[in-house]
């Protein structure tokens, strides 16, 4: 999170809050959008469709351009990974199984990086302030207006996109020369990729690691695991960014 950051978040968080702090549009505090729903006919914490919390026509736009914009720079991932599938003869879809064991491991691998998500919300240590402040400031306001369908779309996304270019791609066509490296230069370069802080691309390098972990300790490697670990992580993600969010207005 998939996601600002740290994506997951913490793996989506990096990419799209990279994208969004270039271009990020101002967001009116919780005063300005009470006195703007005053006009529009709708308060500040009315629930919409989804629990959507959108109260003035720029909030929807503000949605829409973050949705778009995800949406075109996710996209862009899955077009890269078939190019460069193309270029190297790798198929990342012959590493996909989706017998009932590998929905289970992948089940599982979900749950650490949840409870990582769930650490970095709680915990008042500096570094998690900061994250969190960092994500807040770049994907609160545009996800506090998602409903619960854009953001289980997006995530699907993001855990399909980058998983298919970055552990199904470039990790698996590094691997015919040397699995740990790269396992070791896939996770440079998806750090690199999420390096909107230093902390936290050393933090996606780390969750990258672990998710090429669990692709290549089953046999055979499975990417249905990375895909449904990193989508899961930054549905949940999402979810606590959207309740901070929320909290302040």
């Amino acid at each position: 999170m998939g996601g600002g950051p740290a994506h997951g978040r913490w793996c989506v968080i990096g990419s799209l809050a990279g994208q969004i702090h270039r271009v990020r549009q101002k967001s009116p505090c919780g005063a300005c959008r009470m006195r703007n729903a005053n006009s529009w006919g709708s308060g500040c914490n009315d629930q919409l469709g989804g629990g959507a919390l959108v109260t003035t026509p720029e909030d929807a736009m503000q949605r829409d351009q973050f949705l778009n914009l995800a949406g075109a720079f996710q996209g862009g991932l899955v077009l890269l990974a078939v190019l460069l599938g193309w270029l190297f003869d790798v198929n990342p879809w012959q590493y996909v199984a989706w017998d009932a064991r590998s929905w289970l491991w992948a089940g599982l691998a979900t749950l650490p990086l949840c409870s990582l998500s769930l650490l970095l919300d709680w915990s008042e240590w500096k570094l998690a302030r900061d994250l969190r402040e960092l994500w807040l400031s770049t994907l609160g306001p545009a996800v506090a207006q998602c409903r619960w369908w854009d953001l289980v779309l997006l995530s699907l996304l993001v855990g399909v996109s980058e998983e298919l270019l970055f552990r199904g791609v470039v990790q698996m066509a590094l691997a015919r020369w040397s699995v740990v490296g790269a396992v070791l230069l896939t996770n440079a370069l998806f750090a690199l990729v999420h390096a909107v802080t230093p902390a936290y691309a050393v933090l996606a390098g780390l969750v990258g690691l672990y998710l090429s972990l669990v692709m290549i300790l089953v046999e055979p490697p499975n990417l249905l695991i990375p895909v449904v670990a990193h989508a899961g992580c930054d549905l949940f993600s999402f979810w606590c960014i959207r309740r901070r969010q929320q909290r302040l207005l």
